[in-house]
């Protein structure tokens, strides 16, 4: 069974707030999430038009 994806989006950037919350500093929590492996939700534009593509935080 998939998740849906707004809700992935909406679930990771809700644990990215949080962590922010607990660490004050953006970049702790894009380091915290790629230590982790978890990626981050980005809008690319291609032939297909408007699309959501997943990536480790740099």
């Amino acid at each position: 069974m998939e998740i849906d994806p707004d809700k992935r989006v909406r679930e990771v950037l809700h644990l990215a707030f949080l962590k922010f919350a607990e660490f004050g500093s953006v970049r702790q929590v894009a380091i915290w999430l790629h230590n982790e492996g978890l990626k981050m939700p980005i809008i690319v534009y291609g032939p297909r038009g408007r699309m959501v593509e997943w990536q480790l935080p740099r």
